[in-house]
């Protein structure tokens, strides 16, 4: 599953007309935080998406798992059979439905952990490896 979140993050502050720094602090990171999440460098803890996701008024899948830029610009405006608006779908028919279930929430939340604990893996072999290079 691919992630979204370097890309929505740096849409987002672009869409807000923040910069980095100002968009840290209504989350309260720094700049270089920002930046490093929209580099791919870092990822932002669980807490973090959810504020971002509650700011914006977006689900945490699609801040996470959809091009929220692509997305936007394909939906077009005044139409009533399929409005996708602040994380929720309203039908022609009158009726609300909330894009994602909480099973699918859980889902999100524990494949987002998972990647997390595979990348920090993947440092500590490397932390690993340059310690031994560095004893040599």
């Amino acid at each position: 599953m691919k992630s979204y979140i370097a890309l929505n993050i740096g849409y987002l502050v672009r869409k807000s007309k923040m910069n980095n720094d100002e968009f840290g602090r209504v989350f309260d990171l720094n700049r270089g935080t920002i930046g490093s999440y929209i580099d791919e460098k870092a990822q932002p803890k669980i807490a973090t998406l959810q504020k971002i996701s509650e700011y914006f008024d977006v689900t945490l899948d699609e801040l996470i798992s959809r091009d929220m830029e692509k997305s936007t610009k394909n939906l077009s405006q005044g139409n009533k059979n399929s409005v996708i608006q602040q994380g929720i779908n309203i039908s022609g028919d009158n009726t609300v439905q909330h894009n994602v279930s909480s099973k699918t929430m859980e889902e999100i939340t524990k494949n987002y952990q998972d990647t997390i604990k595979k990348q920090q893996e993947q440092i500590d072999k490397l932390i690993e490896v340059i310690n031994k290079l560095s004893n040599k």
